[in-house]
């Protein structure tokens, strides 16, 4: 019979150099994404100091890079002490759409969110000169360092050492979006990404439900843990054409808008390369 091998101080060592080697060379990475517009710097220095992040702004702005490119840095530094990021997504959207009426797993299921946040962490890589990034996401996603979870899911759990994402927000309702920020254990940040023109969660839009993430800018925006990023039409960074979209589609809203007092606006927001 086979002796078992003793435990000593010397093998407990041995296994945590192994693994704190396995998580520097799966961290060893360098990337370096320059913020583009003023709003883009402020939703950076806001993560990378408050607790917690809440973003309302209209498509096209970079919030989900710049928000990206701060999680991983912070992930990548052992000083932070952070274990993983954790990319969160709606819950069911309720009837006519529901996360129970899309086929598959559940990681079939968000798979519609979870391929954008991989193509934008692969542009940051690219970005950043390197060639590998799908290889670098697949390692982080294998080694537990980088989840996506349905927000469904999530009720029980505290997430220490974390960086939480939740993204499309503004399809949360009060209720759960509470829910969502009550997860925060020890040593995390939370980030959420929504704008408050494009809900689709049925309950809300149709004031059966209050959406939480305008619920939670009012109510939240005095703490000095938490920081309120509002962007506006002029950091618009996509195409200049949504803006036109916009005032043709929502006249009531959009329509006495001033474009070119905008776009000269948004030339004065834009930071020098």
């Amino acid at each position: 019979m086979a002796k078992k091998r003793a435990v000593t101080k010397s093998s407990v060592d041995e296994e945590l150099d192994l693994i704190r080697k396995e998580r520097d060379s799966i961290l060893n990475f360098k990337i370096n994404i320059k913020c583009k517009t003023k709003k883009q710097k402020e939703l950076l220095q806001s993560i990378l100091t408050k607790e917690i992040t809440i973003t309302d702004s209209f498509a096209g702005v970079g919030k989900s890079i710049i928000t990206l490119y701060a999680a991983l840095q912070l992930l990548k530094d052992p000083d932070n002490g952070y274990d993983k990021i954790v990319c969160i997504y709606p819950p069911e959207l309720d009837k006519p759409e529901s996360l129970g009426y899309i086929p598959g797993d559940i990681s079939e299921k968000i798979s519609v969110y979870t391929e954008a946040d991989m193509a934008t962490m692969e542009k940051i890589f690219t970005l950043s000169g390197r060639t590998d990034g799908k290889e670098i996401i697949q390692k982080l996603i294998s080694s537990g360092k980088l989840e996506f979870r349905p927000s469904s899911y999530l009720r029980g759990f505290t997430f220490d050492h974390s960086i939480l994402i939740l993204n499309e927000s503004q399809n949360f309702s009060k209720d759960s979006f509470l829910k969502i920020l009550t997860r925060i254990g020890e040593n995390s940040k939370i980030v959420t990404l929504g704008d408050c023109t494009q809900t689709d969660a049925y309950s809300i839009k149709s004031g059966k439900n209050i959406t939480g993430l305008k619920y939670a800018v009012e109510k939240l925006k005095d703490l000095p843990e938490v920081g309120v990023i509002k962007f506006g039409l002029e950091d618009i960074l996509r195409n200049d054409i949504i803006i036109k979209i916009l005032k043709k589609w929502d006249p009531e809203v959009y329509g006495g808008l001033d474009e070119n007092e905008i776009f000269e606006k948004a030339k004065q927001e834009k930071l020098e390369e």
